[in-house]
């Protein structure tokens, strides 16, 4: 090339160079309007996890500009893409983008060398809309392509399709009347051989259909602008959902139902099945069949526990429904079964009642929530066991155990035929189809029912009868709690003295000297708390003792009101903050025991009795339950027997258990709690059984703690609840239980007073605690 004079320039050796300026004629997507379709200037499409969705980006003769730059954005982030030259493609999805809304971003450079941006917007949908609605809105007038009948979206392999062009309102460049014979009609591009207003697509061509097609019809062959497009898929026929009759229980029968509706893609793809069509269903455990059925409607009753699947198809496996049922066979553990005053706590073991005052029959249980129960009251005498009462069609609202209330009334008391009723329980499913463990022991036995009017148990309290105490600091409430049998009703007045009276003390004399008297009224359970006002006391320097020393009921007999008196031993020492340092405070869940407390008054020896009463006490060590899997219950008096030896050679007068026998939910619950403290150590406490526990909490600890538990306590039942803790063990045969060493005055005299024991079955150290087991 020539840079001298223009007439200089050789025109046989130059080349013409044109600059064009790029002009943008819009985005165009390639995919399927099944997937993506653009409605009054949005770009509408179908969220996807797979699915790649193309636009390309159009420019007059296709004259597209080298640095073309295509980007998608959600606010000021850029969605992950995939170039390739005018085109973009993109997996529809919505993660990090709650608004679900996008801008499609094209950039370029014009001939000045300055930067064009052009913008389109993007929905991503969880359902894409059909697409005749949008081509209604799109279309001049209202044309649109109808079926016959209307309203079918999806077409089976085997069946032709009817189609008609509905001209109603039709305006095309402003032409009065159209000739519907002209028409053309095209089915993904391909021209089919049916002309007119109305058509038919054979069974042949809709056969090589699959999902996405489009038909659409043009005023003749010249023309290149539909007048309307149809959207449609050639899907086999398959099952959307089922129906269940009731939650799966092992040991009843479910029916599994698909129902025929009117609506499309309802219970199945269409309403109805069809020549060869059937509906099959599979139940399998751990990949065996166990039972196959075919027809609308299927039975199973699941005779064992496991993981089931329940598997339902028409036409092949891929398009099926599958479903997962874990089965449990409910259960109640008769280790847990007792008495209890009322359900709010249920560590108030009764071991005596009396008429005319509620006591709850409690029993731990697994997959019974959502039952219902009766429960049946014996009376365990020398001649037969009686049934006293019934209780039925009680529901079973609580995921861990069952707690029905019942009083016992003249109709009960008639049917006692002994002085002293000795009852027990058992629980059974109301529905005899319910196959339940254990339903056939009898449980909490005995309630020991007696006809005398007594008061059984008197300790100082907490407010919610939690822990008992022996001593106070000054400034702190407490209370007074009393249980009494045949009581329920009378009126109680309780007199409180800083002073023992050395003499008789009769009810005026303790009026008097009293610095503050308590009043109440037994109620239905037969218990009165009342709360100790020390404010009329004199200053304390060092200590005081407060006694309950007497009682005086007022309760009707008959039309005849009565009065008794009783007289109690209980005392609490009452001292000012920081005085006594060496002391710990004598705490620990209440249980009401079966031995009477006090009697009616001896006078001879009342100070010398009361005396020795509380220096036995306070020298015997004291065995103090404390956790939700603390049962007393669950230790023989052997083993506490022992306990107390070990404990006053050692100079522990206090020994706190906070682990007893414990059902596999307890034993599963415990275990997560323990993991999520602490993983690293559990895993060097527990064996390989107890490993595989641990590793159910590590592969689902992201979910919600009670399903978490849940999972746990399956496998622990799966491999055999003694395997992975001996909490789990009969406590007939071995008593396990867990003392936190850091509760013990002395715990090094302590492990050595207990390893010599020839009782001992194993000693260890774990979670902070001295797991022992004894031999029964």
């Amino acid at each position: 090339m020539s840079y001298g004079k223009r007439e200089d320039i050789d025109n046989s050796k130059t080349v013409r160079v044109q600059v064009i300026t790029p002009v943008f004629e819009g985005l165009k997507c390639l995919s399927p309007t099944s997937v993506c379709y653009k409605e009054n200037g949005v770009w509408r499409v179908q969220k996807t996890k797979e699915e790649e969705v193309c636009f390309q980006a159009i420019f007059k003769n296709n004259e597209f500009p080298s640095d073309l730059k295509i980007t998608i954005m959600f606010g000021e982030k850029t969605a992950d893409i995939r170039r390739e030259k005018d085109k973009v493609y993109y997996t529809p999805q919505f993660t990090n983008n709650k608004n679900k809304k996008y801008d499609i971003i094209v950039e370029f450079t014009n001939k000045d060398g300055k930067i064009q941006t052009k913008k389109e917007l993007m929905e991503v949908l969880e359902v894409l809309p059909p697409l005749e609605k949008a081509i209604e809105n799109k279309n001049t007038g209202k044309t649109k392509i109808t079926t016959i009948p209307q309203g079918i979206k999806n077409v089976r392999p085997k069946d032709s399709l009817k189609l008609k062009f509905d001209k109603r309102n039709i305006s095309l460049s402003e032409e009065a009347t159209v000739d519907t014979s002209t028409f053309i009609w095209k089915l993904n591009g391909k021209i089919l051989s049916a002309k007119g207003e109305q058509i038919e697509i054979p069974r042949e061509e809709i056969a090589n259909c699959k999902k996405g097609n489009i038909v659409a019809v043009f005023k003749n062959l010249t023309d290149k602008k539909a007048m309307a497009t149809y959207n449609f898929s050639v899907l086999k026929n398959k099952v959307n959902k089922f129906d269940i009759s009731h939650p799966p229980k092992y040991g009843k029968e479910i029916i599994f139902d698909v129902k025929y509706t009117k609506k499309e893609n309802d219970y199945m793809l269409y309403p109805q099945l069809e020549g060869l069509e059937n509906v099959h269903w599979e139940v399998t455990k751990e990949g065996k069949l166990i039972k196959s059925d075919i027809g609308l409607e299927f039975r199973y009753t699941f005779k064992e526990e496991g993981k089931f699947k329940v598997k339902c198809y028409i036409s092949d496996k891929e398009g099926e429904v599958e479903k997962e049922y874990n089965i449990i066979q409910p259960k109640i553990y008769p280790q847990s079964a007792k008495w209890v005053s009322n359900a709010r706590n249920t560590n108030n073991k009764l071991h005596q009642a009396g008429y005319a005052q509620e006591i709850c029959a409690y029993v731990e249980h697994a997959g019974l929530q959502g039952e219902r129960v009766t429960l049946r009251v014996y009376d365990d005498d020398l001649l037969q066991d009686d049934e006293i009462c019934k209780v039925e069609n009680i529901e079973v609202k609580k995921a861990g155990n069952i707690c029905i209330p019942i009083i016992l009334g003249a109709n009960e008391k008639r049917k006692i035929w002994d002085n002293e009723g000795k009852l027990y329980f058992t629980i059974e499913p109301f529905d005899k189809r319910i196959k339940v463990q254990d339903t056939d022991k009898e449980l909490g036995k005995h309630l020991l029912i007696s006809k005398e009017r007594q008061v059984w148990a008197t300790y100082f309290c907490n407010s919610d009868e939690t822990e008992k105490y022996s001593t106070r600091e000054v400034g702190m409430s407490f209370y007074f709690k009393l249980y009494a049998t045949n009581l329920v009703g009378a009126k109680v007045e309780v007199c409180f003295l800083n002073k023992y009276i050395s003499e008789k003390p009769q009810w005026k004399d303790c009026e008097q000297r009293s610095f503050f008297k308590g009043l109440g009224e037994i109620d239905k359970k037969g218990e009165l708390k009342i709360r100790v006002d020390t404010s009329k006391l004199k200053k304390i320097n060092k200590a005081t003792y407060i006694y309950a020393v007497m009682a005086k009921f007022t309760y009707k007999n008959g039309d005849k009101e009565e009065v008794l008196y009783k007289h109690f031993k209980d005392r609490l020492l009452l001292f000012p903050t920081n005085s006594l340092p060496h002391m710990e405070e004598n705490k620990s869940p209440v249980k009401v025991g079966y031995q009477r407390i006090v009697s009616l008054f001896e006078p001879s020896n009342w100070e010398e009795k009361m005396w020795r009463v509380l220096e036995s006490t306070n020298k015997d060590c004291q065995i103090v339950f404390k956790g939700q899997t603390a049962k007393e219950g669950a230790l023989s008096e052997k083993t506490k027997q022992i306990l107390k030896e070990v404990g006053k050679a050692s100079g522990n007068d206090i020994i706190t258990i906070t682990s007893t026998a414990r059902t596999p939910y307890d034993q599963a619950r415990i275990m997560y709690d323990n993991c999520k403290r602490n993983l690293k150590k559990q895993r060097e406490v527990y064996a390989r059984p107890g490993q595989k526990i641990i590793d159910v909490y590590v592969a689902n600890k992201e979910k919600k703690k009670e399903e978490v538990i849940k999972l746990m306590e399956a496998k622990i039942k799966e491999l055999g609840v003694t395997t992975v803790s001996k909490h789990l063990a009969d406590f007939n045969i071995l008593n396990t239980f867990d003392i936190p060493y850091n509760l013990l005055k002395d715990k090094e005299k302590f492990k050595q007073e207990m390893k010599k024991r020839s009782e001992l079955d194993q000693f260890m150290i774990e979670n902070n605690c001295y797991h022992i087991q004894i031999k029964q």
